[in-house]
This record gives C-alpha cells, structure tokens and sequence, in this order.
C-alpha cells in the first residue's frame, strides 16, 4: 500500500538516489558514471535543483557508511511511495543510461534494475514501446523477484578513486 503520492521535488532526489545506488551496486563507482550523472544533472531537468557535487559526496559518504542498506532503503521508498507512469519510465530510462555509461553491463546492475522493476506499476507493453524489447525490464520475463542481498558494497581501492573523480571539474 502506497504512503503517499511523491512530489517532483522528492522525486527528483529519489531518482539521484536510484541512479548513484545502480551506480555503486556492483561494487565500482567508475568515471563514465560519475561523468553520465552530471550530464544529466545538465542537460535534463531530471535531478531538479539537487547540488550535484554535493549530493554525490554525501552520497559516497552513505554508501561507505551503510553499505547496501541504503539500496534497501531505496527500495522501500520504491515500495511506499506513489509515482506518475512519467515518473516510472524516467526512473528506469536513467537506470539505462546509467547501465550503458560505462560500456559494460554487469550482473548486479541487471539485479538491481529486475528489483526496481519489481516495484515499478507501469506495465509491459508500454516498457517495451519506449525502450524496445529488454528481457531484464519485463515483470512477466522474470519468475520471482530478485534477491538484491548480493550486491556489492563500494570496494576500499575504488573510494579513493570516486573521491579523486567527484573532484574533477565536468565542463564539456
């Protein structure tokens, strides 16, 4: 049973919250990702008014802290909030472009987005009319939900590197 309906303000920040957990699931934060965040936050209104730089520092931060617990938390605020169809299929089109920012597509990150999905309201066939036939976006592809236990948590050589790149200045 749904909470409450999610505001565009909130949702803006739910759907950095969703993109930075898919990033950091398997483990490795790489640069693409850091660089396919910040290309939204700029050239798209999806992240709203959210301070980037500071909104992924505070995030690694999290993540280093609690590890995946905040990726269960995102999925309980999946699980309790409402969202528009809009607000889902931006949800899972910045789950994309996320997977693809760093030109690999791991195991965790199919996990992660079958388990967002699972929570997700929109139907099949309006998944695959904006995205095309993706096996792991389709609920009635996938026989139970996904155990999201497994994924990984940001491993220790990776923080220094995150923190070096949330350093960069992204002036492309």
């Amino acid at each position: 049973m749904f909470e409450s309906e999610i505001a565009s303000e909130d949702f803006s920040k739910l759907l950095f919250r969703m993109a930075f957990c898919l990033a950091a699931c398997d483990g490795e934060i790489h640069e693409l990702e850091i660089h396919e965040l910040k290309d939204i936050s700029k050239n798209t209104p999806y992240f709203g008014e959210i301070n980037l730089d500071s909104e992924l520092k505070k995030s690694l931060a999290d993540f280093e802290k609690f590890g995946t617990r905040n990726i269960n938390n995102l999925f309980k605020t999946l699980e309790t909030t409402k969202r528009s169809m809009v607000q889902e299929l931006l949800l899972l089109e910045v789950a994309l472009r996320m997977v693809a920012a760093d030109e690999r597509v791991d195991k965790s990150e199919i996990q992660f987005i079958k388990a967002m999905r699972w929570r997700l309201d929109i139907l099949d066939p309006l998944i695959v009319q904006r995205f095309g036939q993706i096996s792991y976006l389709v609920k009635s592809e996938q026989q139970d939900m996904p155990d999201v236990s497994k994924l990984s948590t940001i491993s220790s050589p990776w923080k220094e590197k995150i923190h070096l790149e949330l350093n960069v200045d992204y002036e492309q």
